[in-house]
This record gives structure tokens, C-alpha cells and sequence, in this order.
């Protein structure tokens, strides 16, 4: 009896753990996506983007992280189609802010 506790004791955690995974692939690879306006887009097409991009793209000019993020929100709300909707990233909307407010630097003098 000692053997089958034994056996028992060591295969169960073995058993659940195996079919924990087993379980957990099956089940957790449904498609991400992010929900905007109601609306669900899936991430499939960006994911494999990336994976292209990783595996085929060589430059020495990669281009940062930020920038990159910076083009992704600006082709997201660009597909919106709305000509009153825009995206500036930091630098520019600070000089998008200074425009619009009329605040100057330097003598003011013009060419």
C-alpha cells in the first residue's frame, strides 16, 4: 500500500500540472484584441508586424521606441477619418500650443 501511496502522491501533482498547461495553451490562445469605440480589433496583424519586422528589418538607423509609438497612435487615430481628431506627439504639440496661443521667443523680428 505504501508504493501505491507513494506512486500516488508523485504522479497526481505530474498529471495536473501536465494537463494544467495542456489546458491553459488551449484555452488562453484566443485572439487578443483592445476594445475601442465599441468596437474590437485584433492585435493578430500588429503581432505579426512585429515578428516580420524582427526578423527581416536591418538598418543601423532603428528608429526609438517612442517614435514608434508615436506612428502607431498617430495611424490609429488617423484611420478614425475625423479631420477635427489629431495626434502630436510632445514636441510637436507644445509648438502646436505655442502657435495657437501666440506666445513668441526672441525679438519677434520677421524676414
Amino acid at each position: 500500500m505504501s508504493y501505491l501511496k507513494t506512486l500516488s502522491v508523485a504522479l497526481i501533482p505530474c498529471v495536473t500540472f501536465t494537463g494544467g498547461l495542456y489546458i491553459g495553451k488551449y484555452y488562453s490562445y484566443n485572439e487578443a484584441s483592445i476594445s475601442l469605440l465599441g468596437k474590437e480589433i485584433p492585435m493578430e496583424s500588429l503581432e505579426l508586424m512585429v515578428e516580420t519586422i524582427e526578423d527581416n528589418f536591418y538598418t543601423h538607423d532603428v528608429p526609438e521606441a517612442k517614435d514608434m509609438e508615436y506612428s502607431l497612435i498617430g495611424g490609429l487615430v488617423g484611420a478614425l477619418g475625423d479631420p477635427h481628431t489629431s495626434f502630436f506627439p510632445p514636441q510637436e504639440l507644445e509648438d502646436f500650443e505655442v502657435a495657437v496661443n501666440g506666445e513668441f521667443f526672441g525679438i519677434g523680428a520677421e524676414l
